[in-house]
């Protein structure tokens, strides 16, 4: 319980810290042909803006996509506030590819943006290849494409035919689209990788519970544990978010114990007991979402899938028939039975953390709360009885380093 109120009170403190603290990110701001440079007061790497919140003299403005032309960030990231066909509603649109005809997203969509109007490009059916027919590619992106891009050459109609809703895919035909027209084309952010490649390293210490079926386990086993992930920063589109892939491992001694009964003076019962150290190494595949982001610090959410690879040995065991003396006080007749042991498998287990990370010079420093749920460690079979499944959770803090 202490442990817990702990990790509650360090988590409270880290949130209330990093959404107090101020970023001091510069955005140029457009508006009626004129550019003015301000103070962004909260977050720029958000994935889409409602608002554009700056300092302006010491005070915090919001301007709405009817209020300015757009605005630009230090690292490249250009928006533009369009108007969605059909609607009235205007937005704020991060132009990838500025031209004749632009692409733009929106809360993860691609839109082509013609003067200042964006249209969504979606899938409204499952023909996506030069195959189907005209009606069913009017129903989709296809169309949209073949309406705003058919009027250059043949080539540039088969690669409208094969393209998807990948940024690079769209962003090929954007740039093939005003080469073949002859026309000029800026693309914004050119410098921002697609994705951006890091490392992290942490060790944790951890609190493990096992489980399995009837059997009684010693006390809470404790763990110290070691990790080491690759990051891919999704740094384009959604900087605030990142997949890691990598490798950690974590060793625990338990022991176990099964009685088929009570074991009153005059009974009888079948005793098992086993001593054992089992060695974890498990591979995840987790996405994390920077649920606050600024430049010097994140608060993010993480949630993932693991393999984990058991490797276990067998310290000492205990199996054998007793029987309680009614005549002998405290005396206990044995005779031995074949020996059951926990037999180990590999087994797939899910995880959740809830982490914050501050910088250090060209390092980031973090610490993380992480649940661990392994599913199926292993199992147990004893005589007349189902199998009993080994799972076990783990409760840990970490503190590490990523590059």
């Amino acid at each position: 319980m202490n442990y817990l109120k702990f990790v509650v009170a360090l988590l409270v403190g880290l949130l209330s810290h990093a959404s107090w603290a101020q970023n001091t990110s510069r955005v140029l701001v457009f508006k009626d042909g004129e550019t003015f440079e301000r103070m962004v007061s909260g977050e720029i790497d958000l994935s889409f803006f409602d608002h554009l919140k700056v300092i302006d003299n010491g005070v915090e403005k919001s301007f709405d996509p009817t209020e300015i032309d757009g605005f630009s960030f230090e690292n490249g990231r250009y928006f533009l506030s369009k108007q969605l066909r059909g609607t009235e509603k205007r937005a704020f649109f991060q132009i990838l590819v500025e031209g004749e005809k632009s692409l733009g997203v929106l809360r993860s969509s691609y839109y082509l943006i013609l003067g200042d109007e964006a249209i969504l490009l979606k899938v409204d059916s499952k023909g996506t290849s030069s195959m189907v027919s005209r009606e069913l590619k009017k129903k989709s992106y296809l169309g949209v494409l073949h309406y705003a891009m058919d009027d250059c050459s043949p080539e540039l109609v088969d690669q409208i035919n094969t393209v998807n809703l990948s940024y690079p895919s769209l962003e090929k035909l954007f740039i093939a689209y005003h080469t073949c027209k002859g026309l000029d084309y800026q693309l914004h952010g050119s410098t921002i990788p697609y994705f951006k490649l890091g490392v992290s390293a942490a060790i944790g210490y951890g609190f493990l519970n096992p489980t399995m079926g009837p059997l009684k386990f010693t006390d809470q086993t404790t763990s110290p544990n070691f990790e080491v992930l690759l990051d891919l920063t999704f740094q384009k589109i959604i900087p605030r978010s990142k997949v890691q892939l990598g490798m950690s491992y974590l060793s625990l001694s338990d022991t176990w114990s099964y009685a088929d009964n009570e074991f009153n003076p005059g009974d009888e019962r079948n005793y098992y007991e086993e001593e054992f150290d089992m060695r974890i190494i498990k591979l995840p595949l987790i996405l994390n979402y920077n649920i606050i982001h600024q430049e010097q610090q994140s608060v993010y959410l993480g949630a993932g899938i693991t393999y984990s690879l058991i490797k276990k040995e067998s310290v000492s065991e205990v199996s054998q028939w007793e029987y309680n003396s009614p005549y002998q006080e405290n005396t206990v007749i044995t005779r031995p039975r074949d020996p059951i042991l926990l037999e180990s498998r590999n087994t797939v287990g899910f995880l959740g953390k809830l982490g914050y990370r501050r910088k250090l010079n060209s390092a980031w420093i973090y610490s993380e709360f992480q649940f661990d749920k392994f599913n199926n460690l292993g199992y147990t079979v004893f005589p007349f009885d189902a199998i009993n499944k080994y799972s076990m959770t783990m409760n840990s803090l970490k503190i590490g380093v990523s590059f």
